[in-house]
């Protein structure tokens, strides 16, 4: 009797518990149970046992899970081109992550509204808490940007935005000379629902499609970047001047006499981060990070740090960038710029002949670095193609990237290599050729150092038991990680039936120099979970 109690409470409940569940009544329920008329009365005492239990619940004369209430919150919807969303909440309280609101749920918000969202506690997935969108509380913007994209009627045609993806064309009213192609700017007259489409009037046209040269002011305004500063912003960067006054070194120490160099992309328009290194009598390897300090121009409430905050980040285009700062800083006081004095953080570290870490020490520093480095230069100087009075400095660099690397990879690190296809363009925006980035030595030796730096500041700040951001990486699921393995086997690679975090590594070091090489490093990236970022340091995974 209880083994058949037990049997029949496990079918009802995974049953009730089901996503698809539809609640109904008791005949119904035994009915889809397809349950024998003679086990009716074990499953009443079993029904009845789980109402007393408040395991489930009887409204309406049917049977539902007892769930917690769901709550309503409010924040902005980020929304993803593939239709799904992100809510970033106001107030999160318990949540730690953003809500994700599945491409059905998202309603008719678009990309930066605020919005209300029910939250389903009982969600929890690998992308977090889910919730669906109940209400728009504030629209993010009245225009959009948008390409004509097929005329139904002389007077009808449909336009693609960006914004709001393949799945709600906008109903526009064309003008006199419309045609397909026009990238425009339409005023929203209405954002339209599940039943019909949205509504746009054209306010004004950018160009053609076909005209390369109208694509970056395009992309600002389709996406409402941010690429004029406020006339109080401007006149707060001018009120710095264009060099770091003698009062503004005085409590800082002085690195100048290091020789410092910046190693960055040929086509960056400023550089953030500076590089030392030395090796004493001892071996002992003495390596400088140095950071320009923009927090010493831009405090906290200021109208560079509204515009900072508003914009995020520096936006790159092909030739063109829009600084997160204005130029008189982010060109200026705040890039360390060669054979001028910088004010930085600096990240001091000393090493052992093997890699290990022995000392560190973070201070606020200044620094003039000697010189401006291309990745392409430095691997020249290093291949000896090019004669530089630094290239003792450069092959130092390279010696500790290898110890640290080592060290990285006891640690179960996952070597990828990627290299970087670049577009080149020439002044009216036309594309002219691709060029090859590989990921060779010297962006390795930048990104390690800067790693080793980001981890000592992170521990630094964990043993002072100060809260800092984390970027997070949990582990694969098996399923996915499974379906990557069969890909590596396909393409001729041997992995044991259950690989471990070593075996990936060296399948890594193995298919460098293949054609599978990037195939397979893809593959692998998109096994792997959404990164996110949390205050709490669960991990990275590779």
């Amino acid at each position: 009797m209880t083994s058949q109690y037990d049997s029949f409470k496990q079918i009802i409940l995974e049953f009730i518990s089901g996503k698809k569940y539809e609640p109904v009544g008791e005949k119904k329920l035994f009915s889809k149970l397809k349950i024998d008329t003679k086990f009716h009365e074990i499953c009443k005492q079993i029904l009845k046992d789980l109402l007393d239990s408040k395991v489930i619940v009887f409204k309406r004369k049917q049977y539902l899970l007892n769930k917690p209430a769901k709550e309503v919150m409010t924040g902005v919807i980020r929304v993803h081109n593939k239709g799904f969303g992100f809510v970033v909440l106001d107030h999160p309280g318990g949540y730690a992550q953003d809500i994700f609101i599945p491409k059905h749920l998202t309603e008719n918000a678009v990309d930066g509204d605020r919005v209300e969202v029910e939250v389903d506690p009982d969600s929890g997935s690998v992308k977090g808490p889910e919730g669906k969108i109940i209400g728009i509380l504030e629209r993010a913007r009245t225009h959009v940007g948008a390409t004509l994209h097929h005329f139904e009627t002389p007077k009808k045609v449909y336009a693609y935005s960006p914004l709001m993806g393949t799945g709600k064309m906008i109903v526009v009213t064309p003008r006199k000379l419309s045609v397909v192609g026009d990238r425009v700017i339409l005023k929203m007259t209405s954002w339209g629902d599940e039943n019909s489409p949205p509504h746009g009037e054209i306010a004004h046209y950018l160009g053609s499609i076909n005209d390369p040269s109208v694509d970056i002011n395009s992309a600002i305004e389709e996406f409402d970047l941010r690429n004029v500063f406020s006339p109080e912003a401007i006149g707060e960067a001018a009120t710095w001047g264009t060099e770091p006054p003698k009062a503004d070194l005085k409590k800082r120490t002085d690195l100048t006499k290091l020789t410092t160099v910046t190693i960055d992309p040929e086509t960056a328009k400023d550089f953030d981060d500076a590089l030392s290194l030395t090796v004493d009598e001892k071996g002992i390897f003495h390596l400088g990070v140095h950071i320009a300090d923009v927090s010493h121009y831009v405090s906290i409430g200021t109208h560079l740090d509204t515009e900072a905050r508003e914009r995020g980040n520096s936006t790159y285009f092909p030739g063109r960038c829009l600084p997160m700062l204005p130029h008189e800083l982010s060109d200026n006081l705040c890039s360390l710029n060669p054979n001028v004095i910088r004010l930085t953080v600096s990240v001091m570290m000393e090493f052992d002949g093997q890699g290990n870490l022995i000392k560190k020490d973070i201070i606020r520093s200044f620094i003039n670095s000697a010189k401006r480095f291309s990745y392409e230069e430095a691997k020249e100087v290093l291949d000896g193609t090019i004669e530089s009075p630094y290239k003792a400095l450069l092959e130092r660099m390279v010696n500790l990237c290898h110890l640290l690397k080592g060290k990285r990879f006891e640690r179960g690190s996952i070597d990828f290599s990627l290299s970087e296809m670049v577009i080149v363009v020439d002044e009216k925006g036309q594309p002219q050729k691709t060029h090859k980035v590989e990921y060779d030595i010297t962006h390795q030796l930048v990104e390690e150092f800067m790693l080793k730096a980001n981890e000592v500041v992170a521990k630094h700040l964990a043993d002072k038991g100060k809260q800092a951001v984390y970027r997070i990486h949990e582990e694969p699921s098996p399923t996915d990680q499974d379906e990557f393995y069969g890909m590596a086997r396909a393409m001729g690679f041997t992995l044991p039936s259950k690989p471990t975090k070593q075996d990936v590594q060296m399948l890594f070091e193995k298919v460098k120099k293949t054609p599978y090489a990037h195939q397979l490093s893809v593959g692998f990236i998109r096994s792997m979970k959404l990164a996110y970022y949390s205050t709490e340091n669960v991990g990275h995974f590779g």
